[in-house]
């Protein structure tokens, strides 16, 4: 054990290394090891995963972590894992060797947390009591509702590029675009599907709002919406949540997942029948890879994922190791070696 938390340690140190050369340009990988940790956020823990030739690992609240049940994740290699739990935000800043968790603020009671969103020192914590934001990696808080400018209380979730927020709420879609000091409000008068909004990404100057009634996104920040439905080839209206990578666009649905490999004019959707470990599919992640892509995809009966840009399928289940079948999000971290 203590073998395995020096050699977690020198990784870590490895990946601030890399971090950095990348932020200044250089690219550090000359063809040596590569390493990948998965994070599956699941009902019952948060599931670890490396390729390393490891087995998967489970961390639930006996391990530190807020609470078993755990709605999002995120992990960087600077930043550290973050978890959307049902009982406040934990963060892990050695691997999830500790924990922090956070629940009271000087703004508030951070009870269930449904999203979380991070860049550089500012975090975003989507709550049913409204969107927590910390500059300054979490020291001090600020609560922002509909009393601040927010469509509703109720923030289902968030996503942040730079000084953009954008939030996801049951009233529709909340845009700040000066680091939640001032908002403007999207709903369906504005074009969107539904005013009952389940998630909201971004990708470039596209923002994906995910709904009951189909999914909508725009490209000049918020101000005209397109709604993508069943009838424009997706395998459901209900849509959980939207991945965009450039021309490929990836749509969870709650009848199977929906890609696009030309900005959304026509779609392929992969179920159970496919391959897949459920047709409820909640989160997709991609991380490229040498030879192509793997795609990542937390369903309600597993965690699938495609290495052939998704013709073939491979689940992992409580059998594998997973803390439980119902897989919440997914997220990971690569580093090279060289």
């Amino acid at each position: 054990m203590l073998k395995w938390i020096m050699l977690r340690k020198l990784i870590a140190l490895s990946l601030i290394l890399i971090a950095t050369l990348n932020l200044s340009g250089c690219t550090f990988n000359q063809g040596g090891g590569e390493f990948t940790t998965v994070y599956a956020a699941t009902t019952n823990g948060l599931t670890i995963y490396t390729n390393e030739g490891l087995k998967w690992r489970t961390l639930t609240q006996a391990d530190g972590i807020a609470h078993s049940s755990i709605r999002r994740v995120f992990a960087h290699s600077l930043y550290g894992i973050y978890l959307a739990t049902n009982l406040g935000l934990s963060i892990s800043r050695d691997e999830g060797i500790s924990w922090t968790n956070i629940n009271v603020t000087n703004a508030g009671t951070i009870t269930q947390v449904e999203d979380i969103a991070v860049h550089n020192f500012t975090i975003c914590v989507a709550t049913p009591n409204g969107l927590f934001i910390s500059k300054n990696n979490g020291n001090s808080w600020t609560l922002k509702n509909a009393d601040n400018g927010l469509s509703s209380n109720t923030v289902l979730g968030v996503a942040m590029s730079e000084n953009n927020f954008y939030v996801a709420t049951d009233g529709g879609v909340s845009i700040s675009n000066d680091g939640g000091d001032t908002w403007s409000n999207v709903t369906v008068s504005n074009g969107l599907a539904d005013n009952l909004v389940l998630d909201i990404s971004i990708d470039g100057s596209t923002i994906y709002a995910s709904g009951a009634y189909g999914m909508s996104f725009s490209k000049d920040n918020g101000a005209r919406w397109t709604v993508v439905k069943k009838a424009n080839g997706l395998a459901s209206d209900y849509i959980t949540s939207v991945t965009g990578q450039g021309s490929t666009i990836y749509v969870c649905t709650d009848q199977g997942l929906s890609i696009s490999h030309d900005n959304g004019a026509t779609w392929t959707s992969k179920t159970k029948a496919d391959g897949l470990g459920d047709d409820f599919v909640r989160r997709v992640t991609v991380r490229p890879t040498s030879t192509g892509m793997t795609i990542y995809a937390a369903t309600f009966r597993g965690l699938s994922f495609s290495t052939d840009f998704g013709a073939t399928w491979h689940n992992s289940t409580v059998i594998q190791g997973l803390g439980s079948n119902d897989v919440q999000d997914v997220a990971f971290v690569t580093i090279y070696i060289g």
